[in-house]
């Protein structure tokens, strides 16, 4: 039994997530970290950013930040999240167009904070709505950048309300 997510992600063949004395989730520490299925699993075991779900079209859903197509759905899913570390940023200027889109936006960078191996990016998007991103140390950002933000679907992870799960 421990309290420290990053000892229990270390040292666990399993972990059993609980919230108010019920058990939320439990899996392997790789599962429950990469593929969470709730909101409180997402956000418990590390950083994560969620986003609520508006409508399903299949795999893709409608959200306040833009259509997103997912790699994987759950039935109810209520929402999707990403971890800062899988937000792929490239400068606005060289970012490589798409055909419809999805999962790419157009974003601001207001914050840039240096880490040592990493950097610590929060990024503004049409409407207001900030990501947090965390992207290598040697990458050349500044605050003030116009960016392209990608979120892949392969890394998007759907989420069913707490209660729900």
């Amino acid at each position: 039994v421990t309290h420290d997510q990053e000892e229990a992600l270390m040292l666990s063949d399993r972990i059993a997530l609980m919230q108010g004395g019920r058990l939320i989730e439990s899996g392997t520490p790789r599962s429950l970290y990469l593929e969470p299925t709730t909101v409180f699993g997402a956000t418990f075991l590390g950083a994560a950013e969620v986003i609520a779900v508006t409508a399903r079209h299949g795999n893709r859903v409608d959200t306040a930040i833009g259509a997103l197509q997912l790699e994987r759905v759950l039935p109810d899913l209520t929402h999707v999240a990403i971890r800062p570390e899988a937000i792929v940023i490239e400068p606005a200027a060289g970012a490589s167009p798409t055909s419809d889109g999805i999962n790419r936006m157009p974003a601001t960078l207001t914050s840039v904070v240096f880490s040592g191996r990493h950097q610590q990016l929060v990024l503004e998007l049409p409407g207001g709505r900030r990501l947090n991103a965390q992207v290598d140390a040697t990458r050349p950002f500044t605050a003030g950048d116009a960016v392209v933000v990608a979120l892949p679907p392969s890394r998007l992870m759907p989420l069913l309300e707490d209660s729900a799960a």
